[in-house]
């Protein structure tokens, strides 16, 4: 109904804005969440909302995918407010908005997969050092103060929350 009043940017015509811009929009969609994600989560995890709200999450000490669907319905709208944000503020295509939704919920699996998929040392190449693997997540659910971001670790290097031992 937002999309037929207007009330969003959204779009249906690719050649609108072009495959460029829908391709960039996907990418700066995801970076722009990523940054979301982790300054929310590090508000999650203070002091009421985290033992009110984000607890809910952390009684999973040993992730698996079905952790990713554990949270508290306010964290749940936290997460989702991003969209309606982006929308409203972003021109989007139905199918760049499909391809950041598959985007974060497939990383957000694999973060809680209790099972790494990476080969050992991965991160310490200079390609992917900045990318979040399922034991980087791993620790947070058993280090609660390190490692609060998604999908990469820029946040956390900058913020200094990057737990040394990952």
């Amino acid at each position: 109904e937002a999309v037929h009043r207007g009330w969003t940017r959204v779009y249906d015509d690719a050649g609108a804005h072009g495959w460029v811009y829908l391709c960039g929009s996907v990418a700066m969609a995801i970076v722009v969440y990523d940054a979301w994600f982790y300054w929310q989560h590090r508000f999650l995890h203070r002091g009421w909302l985290f033992r009110h709200v984000h607890a809910v999450h952390h009684r999973v000490t040993n992730p698996t995918p079905f952790a990713n669907f554990a949270a508290h319905p306010v964290e749940t709208l936290m997460g989702t407010a991003y969209f309606f944000l982006l929308v409203m503020i972003v021109p989007m295509h139905p199918l760049a908005l499909a391809a950041v939704s598959f985007h974060v919920f497939a990383w957000g699996t694999i973060a809680h997969l209790g099972y790494e998929l990476y080969p050992r040392g991965f991160t310490r190449h200079p390609a992917f050092r900045w990318l979040n693997t399922a034991t980087f997540h791993n620790m947070h659910h058993r280090h609660v103060t390190a490692n609060y971001g998604l999908m990469f670790s820029f946040w956390d290097r900058v913020m200094r929350t990057h737990h040394p031992a990952y």
